[in-house]
């Protein structure tokens, strides 16, 4: 599952869910991701966040459990 965190959906990536606190930021800014590679996200998942003091907590997980995780950040 692929969340965008703090924006809308966006192809694969479901819109911002399963989180507690936090704020929210958007940018029009144009974000360059092509040196991801394949596989990356659209860059329209850059131009949103979510910031601040929050939790996501997905649903279907079993505490305590391994998980992938694969994250992303734009500075």
């Amino acid at each position: 599952m692929s969340i965008n965190a703090g924006g809308p959906a966006n192809g694969a990536y479901r819109a911002d869910a399963y989180y507690a606190g936090g704020e929210t930021y958007e940018t029009t800014n144009e974000i360059d991701t092509s040196l991801l590679g394949d596989g990356a996200p659209p860059a329209s998942v850059f131009q949103t966040e979510r910031y601040g003091d929050f939790t996501y907590t997905v649903a279907n997980r079993t505490a305590g459990s391994a998980q992938s995780v694969t994250l992303y950040f734009e500075e």
